[in-house]
Protein backbone atom coordinates (compact mmCIF):
# COMPACT_ATOMS: atom_id res chain seq x y z
CA UNK A 1 0.00 0.00 0.00
CA UNK A 2 0.60 3.32 -1.10
CA UNK A 3 1.38 6.17 2.09
CA UNK A 4 1.75 10.13 0.67
CA UNK A 5 2.54 13.38 2.64
CA UNK A 6 3.62 11.70 5.65
CA UNK A 7 3.83 14.06 8.70
CA UNK A 8 6.97 14.35 10.83
CA UNK A 9 4.26 12.61 13.82
CA UNK A 10 4.63 9.28 14.22
CA UNK A 11 1.06 8.53 13.06
CA UNK A 12 -1.04 9.67 9.99
CA UNK A 13 -4.49 9.90 8.86
CA UNK A 14 -6.17 9.56 5.57
CA UNK A 15 -8.74 12.37 4.16
CA UNK A 16 -11.56 11.54 2.54
CA UNK A 17 -9.80 12.96 -0.72
CA UNK A 18 -7.17 9.46 -0.11
CA UNK A 19 -4.91 11.41 0.53
CA UNK A 20 -2.43 10.81 4.15
CA UNK A 21 -1.99 13.32 6.61
CA UNK A 22 0.05 13.55 9.42
CA UNK A 23 -1.34 13.06 12.90
CA UNK A 24 0.58 12.05 16.52
CA UNK A 25 -0.54 8.91 17.93
CA UNK A 26 -3.43 9.25 19.89
CA UNK A 27 -2.64 7.61 22.66
CA UNK A 28 0.35 9.75 23.33
CA UNK A 29 -2.13 12.23 24.84
CA UNK A 30 -3.76 9.71 27.00
CA UNK A 31 -2.87 6.28 29.08
CA UNK A 32 -4.28 3.07 28.18
CA UNK A 33 -3.08 -0.45 28.80
CA UNK A 34 -2.81 -2.92 26.54
CA UNK A 35 -5.64 -4.54 28.24
CA UNK A 36 -7.70 -1.67 29.49
CA UNK A 37 -10.55 -0.86 27.47
CA UNK A 38 -11.53 1.89 30.55
CA UNK A 39 -10.94 4.76 32.77
CA UNK A 40 -12.32 5.63 36.43
CA UNK A 41 -14.33 2.81 36.15
CA UNK A 42 -16.36 3.63 32.97
CA UNK A 43 -15.99 1.47 29.81
CA UNK A 44 -15.78 2.94 26.75
CA UNK A 45 -18.69 2.50 23.39
CA UNK A 46 -17.81 -0.30 21.32
CA UNK A 47 -17.21 2.67 18.63
CA UNK A 48 -14.95 4.25 20.94
CA UNK A 49 -13.08 1.51 20.99
CA UNK A 50 -13.35 0.79 17.53
CA UNK A 51 -11.83 4.15 16.29
CA UNK A 52 -8.92 3.70 19.46
CA UNK A 53 -7.69 0.37 18.21
CA UNK A 54 -6.02 2.06 15.40
CA UNK A 55 -4.18 4.43 17.56
CA UNK A 56 -1.25 1.94 19.03
CA UNK A 57 1.91 3.34 17.74
CA UNK A 58 1.72 0.58 14.74
CA UNK A 59 -1.68 1.63 13.36
CA UNK A 60 -3.19 4.59 11.84
CA UNK A 61 -6.58 6.13 12.37
CA UNK A 62 -8.35 8.05 10.06
CA UNK A 63 -10.19 11.19 11.08
CA UNK A 64 -13.34 9.71 9.25
CA UNK A 65 -13.35 6.34 11.96
CA UNK A 66 -13.06 9.02 14.81
CA UNK A 67 -16.19 10.58 13.39
CA UNK A 68 -17.93 7.63 12.52
CA UNK A 69 -17.67 6.40 16.07
CA UNK A 70 -19.06 9.72 17.54
CA UNK A 71 -22.30 9.06 14.77
CA UNK A 72 -22.35 5.25 15.48
CA UNK A 73 -22.82 5.75 19.49
CA UNK A 74 -25.59 8.84 18.93
CA UNK A 75 -27.61 6.36 16.30
CA UNK A 76 -27.70 3.96 18.55
CA UNK A 77 -29.26 6.20 21.44
CA UNK A 78 -26.10 6.26 23.49
CA UNK A 79 -24.77 9.38 25.13
CA UNK A 80 -21.23 9.93 24.44
CA UNK A 81 -19.83 10.38 28.36
CA UNK A 82 -17.60 13.53 28.77
CA UNK A 83 -14.67 11.12 28.93
CA UNK A 84 -15.26 10.16 25.42
CA UNK A 85 -15.84 13.46 24.38
CA UNK A 86 -13.03 14.56 25.82
CA UNK A 87 -10.91 11.96 24.18
CA UNK A 88 -12.74 12.37 20.76
CA UNK A 89 -12.20 16.08 20.77
CA UNK A 90 -8.55 16.09 21.79
CA UNK A 91 -7.79 13.79 18.60
CA UNK A 92 -9.06 16.17 16.69
CA UNK A 93 -8.16 19.08 17.74
CA UNK A 94 -4.70 18.05 17.89
CA UNK A 95 -4.83 16.44 14.41
CA UNK A 96 -5.87 20.43 13.25
CA UNK A 97 -3.03 21.97 14.81
CA UNK A 98 -0.60 19.68 13.57
CA UNK A 99 -1.43 19.28 9.84
CA UNK A 100 -1.10 21.85 7.90
CA UNK A 101 -3.02 22.55 4.81
CA UNK A 102 -0.87 21.75 1.71
CA UNK A 103 -3.70 22.07 -0.86
CA UNK A 104 -7.17 23.34 -1.28
CA UNK A 105 -8.48 19.83 -1.77
CA UNK A 106 -7.16 18.97 1.69
CA UNK A 107 -8.52 21.97 3.52
CA UNK A 108 -12.17 19.45 3.94
CA UNK A 109 -9.82 17.57 5.57
CA UNK A 110 -9.94 19.45 9.14
CA UNK A 111 -14.09 19.71 8.40
CA UNK A 112 -15.24 17.19 11.21
CA UNK A 113 -18.55 17.78 8.88
CA UNK A 114 -17.73 16.49 5.98
CA UNK A 115 -16.15 13.62 7.19
CA UNK A 116 -18.33 10.49 6.55
CA UNK A 117 -18.87 7.40 4.73
CA UNK A 118 -21.06 7.52 2.83
CA UNK A 119 -19.47 11.05 1.45
CA UNK A 120 -16.38 8.91 0.53
CA UNK A 121 -18.25 6.60 -1.68
CA UNK A 122 -19.99 9.47 -3.37
CA UNK A 123 -16.73 11.69 -4.14
CA UNK A 124 -14.85 8.54 -5.03
CA UNK A 125 -17.36 7.28 -7.80
CA UNK A 126 -17.02 7.67 -11.01
CA UNK A 127 -19.39 9.41 -13.29
CA UNK A 128 -21.02 7.47 -16.31
CA UNK A 129 -21.61 10.30 -18.89
CA UNK A 130 -24.31 10.04 -21.90
CA UNK A 131 -21.18 9.36 -24.39
CA UNK A 132 -19.65 6.65 -22.19
CA UNK A 133 -22.38 4.95 -21.82
CA UNK A 134 -22.85 4.45 -25.53
CA UNK A 135 -19.50 3.49 -25.72
CA UNK A 136 -19.57 0.51 -23.24
CA UNK A 137 -22.37 -0.42 -25.38
CA UNK A 138 -21.10 -0.44 -28.86
CA UNK A 139 -18.25 -2.14 -26.77
CA UNK A 140 -20.28 -5.20 -25.33
CA UNK A 141 -22.22 -5.66 -28.74
CA UNK A 142 -18.93 -5.98 -30.88
CA UNK A 143 -17.81 -8.32 -28.10
CA UNK A 144 -20.69 -10.32 -28.65
CA UNK A 145 -20.56 -10.43 -32.43
CA UNK A 146 -17.08 -11.51 -32.20
CA UNK A 147 -17.29 -14.23 -30.17
CA UNK A 148 -20.33 -15.87 -32.16
CA UNK A 149 -17.92 -15.53 -34.87
CA UNK A 150 -16.83 -19.00 -36.36
CA UNK A 151 -13.05 -17.91 -36.65
CA UNK A 152 -13.20 -16.18 -33.22
CA UNK A 153 -14.43 -19.87 -31.66
CA UNK A 154 -11.44 -21.43 -33.80
CA UNK A 155 -8.41 -20.32 -36.30
CA UNK A 156 -7.99 -22.17 -38.68
CA UNK A 157 -5.47 -24.77 -39.04
CA UNK A 158 -2.27 -23.74 -40.82
CA UNK A 159 -0.56 -25.90 -43.13
CA UNK A 160 2.07 -26.42 -45.74
CA UNK A 161 1.19 -29.07 -48.59
CA UNK A 162 4.69 -30.84 -49.48
CA UNK A 163 3.57 -33.24 -52.43
CA UNK A 164 4.69 -34.60 -55.54
CA UNK A 165 1.64 -33.86 -57.84
CA UNK A 166 1.48 -36.12 -60.53
CA UNK A 167 -1.87 -35.44 -62.25
CA UNK A 168 -4.22 -35.18 -63.15
CA UNK A 169 -6.08 -37.10 -60.32
CA UNK A 170 -5.34 -39.70 -58.30
CA UNK A 171 -3.66 -39.75 -54.94
CA UNK A 172 -1.71 -36.46 -54.80
CA UNK A 173 -4.20 -34.19 -56.12
CA UNK A 174 -6.84 -35.61 -53.87
CA UNK A 175 -5.24 -35.59 -51.12
CA UNK A 176 -4.25 -31.44 -51.64
CA UNK A 177 -7.99 -31.22 -52.29
CA UNK A 178 -9.09 -32.52 -48.96
CA UNK A 179 -7.01 -30.20 -47.32
CA UNK A 180 -8.04 -27.24 -49.40
CA UNK A 181 -11.46 -28.52 -49.01
CA UNK A 182 -12.18 -28.79 -45.22
CA UNK A 183 -13.05 -25.09 -43.95
CA UNK A 184 -10.84 -25.19 -41.40
CA UNK A 185 -7.50 -24.92 -43.09
CA UNK A 186 -5.24 -22.30 -44.08
CA UNK A 187 -3.55 -23.65 -47.13
CA UNK A 188 -0.12 -21.09 -46.95
CA UNK A 189 0.82 -22.87 -49.94
CA UNK A 190 1.92 -25.92 -52.21
CA UNK A 191 5.86 -27.12 -52.87
CA UNK A 192 6.31 -29.67 -55.30
CA UNK A 193 8.61 -32.15 -55.58
CA UNK A 194 10.05 -34.60 -57.89
CA UNK A 195 8.61 -37.90 -57.02
CA UNK A 196 5.61 -39.58 -58.78
CA UNK A 197 6.76 -37.43 -61.77
CA UNK A 198 9.34 -34.98 -62.34
CA UNK A 199 8.94 -31.43 -60.76
CA UNK A 200 8.08 -29.25 -63.34
CA UNK A 201 5.06 -31.49 -64.71
CA UNK A 202 3.73 -31.79 -61.38
CA UNK A 203 3.80 -27.68 -60.62
CA UNK A 204 1.23 -27.25 -63.90
CA UNK A 205 -0.86 -29.98 -62.52
CA UNK A 206 -1.12 -28.18 -59.58
CA UNK A 207 -1.39 -24.85 -61.12
CA UNK A 208 -4.07 -25.89 -63.15
CA UNK A 209 -5.81 -27.61 -60.17
CA UNK A 210 -6.27 -24.65 -58.36
CA UNK A 211 -7.25 -23.14 -61.22
CA UNK A 212 -9.81 -25.12 -61.58
CA UNK A 213 -11.38 -25.21 -58.12
CA UNK A 214 -10.96 -21.20 -57.73
CA UNK A 215 -7.82 -21.10 -55.13
CA UNK A 216 -5.35 -19.30 -57.15
CA UNK A 217 -4.40 -17.48 -54.48
CA UNK A 218 -2.09 -20.60 -53.14
CA UNK A 219 1.13 -19.72 -54.37
CA UNK A 220 2.33 -23.10 -55.67
CA UNK A 221 6.60 -23.12 -55.22
CA UNK A 222 8.73 -25.31 -57.11
CA UNK A 223 10.56 -27.20 -54.80
CA UNK A 224 13.49 -30.12 -55.40
CA UNK A 225 14.27 -31.52 -59.23
CA UNK A 226 16.42 -34.59 -57.81
CA UNK A 227 17.59 -36.05 -54.79
CA UNK A 228 20.51 -35.07 -52.23
CA UNK A 229 22.26 -38.19 -53.69
CA UNK A 230 20.25 -40.74 -54.77
CA UNK A 231 19.42 -40.69 -58.78
CA UNK A 232 18.42 -42.78 -61.21
CA UNK A 233 21.88 -43.52 -62.42
CA UNK A 234 22.63 -45.00 -59.32
CA UNK A 235 20.14 -46.83 -59.02
CA UNK A 236 20.48 -48.51 -62.21
CA UNK A 237 23.54 -49.44 -61.08
CA UNK A 238 22.62 -50.79 -57.65
CA UNK A 239 19.94 -52.83 -59.51
CA UNK A 240 23.01 -55.00 -60.88
CA UNK A 241 24.04 -55.91 -57.40
CA UNK A 242 20.46 -55.95 -55.35
CA UNK A 243 17.68 -56.58 -57.81
CA UNK A 244 14.99 -54.77 -59.51
CA UNK A 245 13.07 -51.64 -57.61
CA UNK A 246 9.68 -52.41 -59.00
CA UNK A 247 8.88 -48.67 -58.46
CA UNK A 248 10.77 -45.67 -58.94
CA UNK A 249 8.28 -43.18 -59.71
CA UNK A 250 9.09 -40.45 -62.50
CA UNK A 251 12.31 -42.66 -63.49
CA UNK A 252 10.22 -45.39 -64.45
CA UNK A 253 6.65 -44.51 -64.75
CA UNK A 254 4.49 -42.24 -66.49
CA UNK A 255 0.33 -41.91 -66.40
CA UNK A 256 -0.89 -41.56 -69.55
CA UNK A 257 2.24 -40.80 -71.55
CA UNK A 258 5.21 -41.87 -72.09
CA UNK A 259 8.51 -42.16 -69.55
CA UNK A 260 10.38 -38.34 -69.96
CA UNK A 261 13.45 -36.55 -69.10
CA UNK A 262 12.60 -34.15 -65.97
CA UNK A 263 12.60 -30.91 -67.99
CA UNK A 264 9.68 -32.23 -70.15
CA UNK A 265 6.02 -30.86 -69.65
CA UNK A 266 3.91 -33.31 -71.94
CA UNK A 267 0.74 -31.86 -72.97
CA UNK A 268 -1.81 -32.17 -70.26
CA UNK A 269 -5.11 -33.76 -70.30
CA UNK A 270 -7.00 -31.24 -68.02
CA UNK A 271 -5.56 -27.98 -70.18
CA UNK A 272 -2.70 -26.26 -69.33
CA UNK A 273 -2.36 -23.27 -66.41
CA UNK A 274 -2.62 -19.50 -67.10
CA UNK A 275 -1.43 -18.73 -63.68
CA UNK A 276 2.22 -19.28 -62.53
CA UNK A 277 4.33 -20.72 -59.89
CA UNK A 278 5.72 -18.23 -57.48
CA UNK A 279 9.77 -17.37 -58.28
CA UNK A 280 10.95 -18.07 -54.69
CA UNK A 281 13.19 -20.08 -53.42
CA UNK A 282 11.67 -23.51 -51.61
CA UNK A 283 13.47 -23.53 -48.81
CA UNK A 284 12.96 -19.48 -48.12
CA UNK A 285 9.65 -20.20 -48.69
CA UNK A 286 9.57 -22.77 -45.88
CA UNK A 287 11.53 -21.07 -43.25
CA UNK A 288 9.69 -18.12 -43.81
CA UNK A 289 6.23 -19.20 -42.85
CA UNK A 290 7.69 -20.47 -40.16
CA UNK A 291 9.21 -18.09 -38.94
CA UNK A 292 6.03 -16.01 -39.68
CA UNK A 293 3.92 -18.31 -38.07
CA UNK A 294 5.86 -19.64 -35.45
CA UNK A 295 4.57 -23.30 -34.06
CA UNK A 296 1.50 -22.55 -35.74
CA UNK A 297 1.93 -24.69 -39.10
CA UNK A 298 2.07 -28.34 -39.90
CA UNK A 299 4.33 -29.76 -42.44
CA UNK A 300 2.22 -32.27 -44.69
CA UNK A 301 4.53 -34.72 -46.61
CA UNK A 302 3.01 -36.95 -49.32
CA UNK A 303 5.88 -36.80 -51.12
CA UNK A 304 10.00 -37.67 -51.17
CA UNK A 305 11.62 -35.80 -48.31
CA UNK A 306 14.46 -33.17 -50.46
CA UNK A 307 12.37 -29.96 -49.56
CA UNK A 308 12.11 -29.94 -45.90
CA UNK A 309 16.00 -31.38 -45.64
CA UNK A 310 16.92 -28.43 -47.56
CA UNK A 311 15.29 -25.91 -45.56
CA UNK A 312 16.66 -27.45 -42.35
CA UNK A 313 19.72 -28.16 -43.28
CA UNK A 314 19.63 -23.75 -43.96
CA UNK A 315 18.03 -23.44 -41.24
CA UNK A 316 18.29 -25.90 -37.73
CA UNK A 317 15.28 -24.08 -36.24
CA UNK A 318 13.22 -24.93 -38.98
CA UNK A 319 11.66 -28.58 -37.78
CA UNK A 320 11.22 -26.71 -34.13
CA UNK A 321 9.41 -23.50 -35.59
CA UNK A 322 6.93 -25.90 -37.12
CA UNK A 323 4.02 -27.43 -35.38
CA UNK A 324 3.79 -30.75 -36.07
CA UNK A 325 4.74 -32.78 -39.47
CA UNK A 326 2.63 -35.46 -40.94
CA UNK A 327 4.21 -37.62 -43.35
CA UNK A 328 2.86 -40.31 -45.68
CA UNK A 329 5.70 -42.56 -45.26
CA UNK A 330 7.95 -45.68 -44.45
CA UNK A 331 7.13 -49.39 -44.42
CA UNK A 332 6.60 -52.13 -41.32
CA UNK A 333 5.06 -55.27 -42.04
CA UNK A 334 2.11 -54.52 -44.53
CA UNK A 335 -0.09 -57.40 -44.98
CA UNK A 336 -0.47 -57.60 -48.83
CA UNK A 337 -0.25 -59.64 -51.81
CA UNK A 338 1.15 -56.38 -53.83
CA UNK A 339 4.26 -57.47 -55.27
CA UNK A 340 5.81 -53.99 -54.47
CA UNK A 341 6.03 -55.29 -51.42
CA UNK A 342 5.79 -58.87 -50.65
CA UNK A 343 9.41 -59.38 -51.31
CA UNK A 344 10.66 -55.96 -50.19
CA UNK A 345 8.12 -54.85 -47.11
CA UNK A 346 10.46 -52.29 -45.83
CA UNK A 347 11.08 -50.72 -49.11
CA UNK A 348 8.41 -47.12 -49.18
CA UNK A 349 8.97 -44.65 -52.54
CA UNK A 350 8.80 -41.08 -50.54
CA UNK A 351 11.41 -42.70 -47.89
CA UNK A 352 13.05 -44.72 -50.38
CA UNK A 353 13.82 -42.12 -53.10
CA UNK A 354 15.79 -39.70 -51.09
CA UNK A 355 17.30 -41.59 -48.23
CA UNK A 356 19.79 -39.04 -46.82
CA UNK A 357 16.65 -36.29 -47.50
CA UNK A 358 14.81 -38.62 -45.13
CA UNK A 359 17.61 -39.07 -42.44
CA UNK A 360 17.75 -35.48 -41.99
CA UNK A 361 14.44 -34.87 -42.02
CA UNK A 362 13.49 -37.77 -39.41
CA UNK A 363 16.75 -37.05 -36.79
CA UNK A 364 15.07 -33.04 -36.99
CA UNK A 365 14.10 -31.66 -33.58
CA UNK A 366 9.94 -31.68 -34.41
CA UNK A 367 7.63 -30.98 -31.74
CA UNK A 368 5.95 -33.81 -33.09
CA UNK A 369 5.95 -36.52 -36.14
CA UNK A 370 2.62 -38.39 -37.34
CA UNK A 371 3.43 -41.03 -39.94
CA UNK A 372 0.83 -42.97 -42.20
CA UNK A 373 3.15 -45.71 -43.53
CA UNK A 374 1.92 -48.23 -45.90
CA UNK A 375 0.67 -50.88 -43.51
CA UNK A 376 -2.50 -48.94 -43.01
CA UNK A 377 -2.85 -47.30 -46.26
CA UNK A 378 -3.50 -50.69 -48.04
CA UNK A 379 -6.55 -51.47 -46.15
CA UNK A 380 -8.19 -48.59 -48.17
CA UNK A 381 -9.04 -48.40 -52.08
CA UNK A 382 -10.38 -45.63 -54.05
CA UNK A 383 -12.87 -48.33 -55.76
CA UNK A 384 -15.91 -47.53 -58.30
CA UNK A 385 -18.53 -47.50 -55.88
CA UNK A 386 -16.03 -44.32 -53.96
CA UNK A 387 -16.03 -42.83 -57.16
CA UNK A 388 -19.40 -43.18 -57.78
CA UNK A 389 -20.59 -41.28 -54.53
CA UNK A 390 -17.91 -38.25 -55.85
CA UNK A 391 -19.39 -37.84 -59.14
CA UNK A 392 -22.83 -36.86 -57.76
CA UNK A 393 -20.85 -33.39 -56.04
CA UNK A 394 -21.84 -30.50 -58.50
CA UNK A 395 -19.10 -28.64 -57.54
CA UNK A 396 -15.77 -28.69 -59.57
CA UNK A 397 -13.25 -30.31 -57.02
CA UNK A 398 -15.66 -33.52 -57.86
CA UNK A 399 -16.18 -33.09 -61.22
CA UNK A 400 -12.67 -32.70 -61.26
CA UNK A 401 -11.78 -36.11 -58.95
CA UNK A 402 -14.51 -38.10 -60.80
CA UNK A 403 -13.39 -37.52 -64.04
CA UNK A 404 -9.23 -38.21 -63.72
CA UNK A 405 -9.85 -40.87 -60.42
CA UNK A 406 -7.99 -44.32 -61.10
CA UNK A 407 -8.96 -47.10 -58.51
CA UNK A 408 -5.33 -47.30 -56.51
CA UNK A 409 -4.98 -47.42 -52.66
CA UNK A 410 -5.92 -43.47 -50.81
CA UNK A 411 -2.21 -43.09 -50.11
CA UNK A 412 -2.23 -39.73 -49.69
CA UNK A 413 -5.98 -38.84 -49.09
CA UNK A 414 -5.75 -41.39 -45.89
CA UNK A 415 -2.99 -38.81 -44.51
CA UNK A 416 -4.82 -35.12 -45.31
CA UNK A 417 -7.82 -37.04 -44.37
CA UNK A 418 -6.68 -38.37 -40.72
CA UNK A 419 -4.89 -34.97 -40.24
CA UNK A 420 -8.04 -33.37 -40.29
CA UNK A 421 -10.18 -35.94 -38.29
CA UNK A 422 -7.55 -37.77 -35.88
CA UNK A 423 -10.90 -39.98 -34.52
CA UNK A 424 -10.78 -42.22 -37.84
CA UNK A 425 -7.72 -43.35 -36.38
CA UNK A 426 -8.59 -46.15 -34.35
CA UNK A 427 -5.49 -47.54 -33.15
CA UNK A 428 -1.89 -46.12 -33.28
CA UNK A 429 1.63 -47.05 -31.81
CA UNK A 430 4.82 -45.37 -30.41
CA UNK A 431 7.80 -46.56 -32.43
CA UNK A 432 11.83 -44.70 -33.45
CA UNK A 433 11.83 -44.09 -37.05
CA UNK A 434 14.41 -44.20 -39.67
CA UNK A 435 15.89 -44.51 -42.77
CA UNK A 436 19.24 -46.80 -44.00
CA UNK A 437 21.38 -44.57 -45.50
CA UNK A 438 23.89 -47.85 -46.11
CA UNK A 439 24.44 -47.91 -49.88
CA UNK A 440 24.17 -51.69 -49.79
CA UNK A 441 21.07 -54.14 -50.40
CA UNK A 442 19.08 -51.96 -47.75
CA UNK A 443 19.22 -48.32 -49.09
CA UNK A 444 16.55 -46.63 -48.66
CA UNK A 445 14.60 -49.12 -46.22
CA UNK A 446 12.26 -48.34 -43.49
CA UNK A 447 14.33 -48.99 -39.87
CA UNK A 448 12.06 -49.18 -36.95
CA UNK A 449 12.67 -49.76 -33.02
CA UNK A 450 10.96 -49.95 -30.19
CA UNK A 451 12.22 -47.95 -26.94
CA UNK A 452 14.55 -51.31 -25.74
CA UNK A 453 15.51 -52.18 -29.15
CA UNK A 454 16.62 -48.42 -30.83
CA UNK A 455 20.40 -47.75 -31.12
CA UNK A 456 20.51 -44.45 -29.59
CA UNK A 457 21.36 -42.77 -32.82
CA UNK A 458 19.78 -39.70 -33.18
CA UNK A 459 16.36 -41.27 -34.18
CA UNK A 460 13.04 -39.89 -33.05
CA UNK A 461 9.79 -41.19 -31.81
CA UNK A 462 6.93 -40.93 -34.19
CA UNK A 463 3.33 -41.68 -33.89
CA UNK A 464 2.32 -44.28 -36.22
CA UNK A 465 -1.13 -45.15 -37.62
CA UNK A 466 -2.07 -48.61 -37.01
CA UNK A 467 -5.95 -48.91 -37.51
CA UNK A 468 -8.80 -47.28 -39.15
CA UNK A 469 -12.63 -46.71 -39.14
CA UNK A 470 -12.64 -47.14 -42.68
CA UNK A 471 -16.57 -45.99 -43.31
CA UNK A 472 -16.06 -43.09 -41.88
CA UNK A 473 -12.73 -41.96 -43.67
CA UNK A 474 -14.39 -42.70 -46.53
CA UNK A 475 -17.36 -40.81 -45.84
CA UNK A 476 -15.82 -37.98 -44.22
CA UNK A 477 -13.20 -38.15 -47.80
CA UNK A 478 -16.78 -38.11 -49.89
CA UNK A 479 -17.84 -35.26 -48.17
CA UNK A 480 -14.95 -33.08 -48.32
CA UNK A 481 -14.27 -33.50 -52.37
CA UNK A 482 -18.24 -32.89 -53.05
CA UNK A 483 -18.70 -29.58 -50.86
CA UNK A 484 -18.01 -26.30 -52.15
CA UNK A 485 -14.78 -24.79 -52.12
CA UNK A 486 -13.83 -22.36 -49.17
CA UNK A 487 -13.06 -19.07 -50.20
CA UNK A 488 -9.59 -17.78 -49.83
CA UNK A 489 -8.00 -16.45 -46.48
CA UNK A 490 -7.11 -13.70 -45.98
CA UNK A 491 -3.23 -12.82 -45.09
CA UNK A 492 -1.47 -9.66 -43.82
CA UNK A 493 1.16 -9.04 -46.86
CA UNK A 494 3.56 -11.64 -47.44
Amino acid sequence: MKYQRKASGSGASQSRDGHWVGMTEVHCAFTLGPKSDSSEGQSLSPEIKLAFAFGGSSHFAPASLLADACEGSRLAGKDISNREHRLLEHSLTHRKQTTAPRSNRELSTNRFRDISLSTLQRKNAFPLTTFSKCVLFALLIFAVVAAASPLAAQEKRKIIIDQDCAGPGGTDTQAILALIQSPDTDVLGITVVTGDAWRDEEVQHALRLLEIIGRTDIPVVPGAIFPLVNSKEYIARWETLYGKVVYQGAWNFAKRHPVHGPFEVPPMPEGAPTTKASTEGIAHFLLRMVHQYPHQVAIYEGGPLTDLALAQAIDPQFASLAKELVLMGGSLNPQTDDPEFTMTPRREFNLWMDPEASRIVLHAPWPRIVVTTVDISLKTKMDQELISQIVKGQYPAAQYTAKYADTNYLWDELASVAWLDPSIITKWKKLYLDVSIDHGASYGDTLVWSEDTRPHMGEREVEIQDDLDKPKFYKEFVDLLTRPTPSATTHPAR
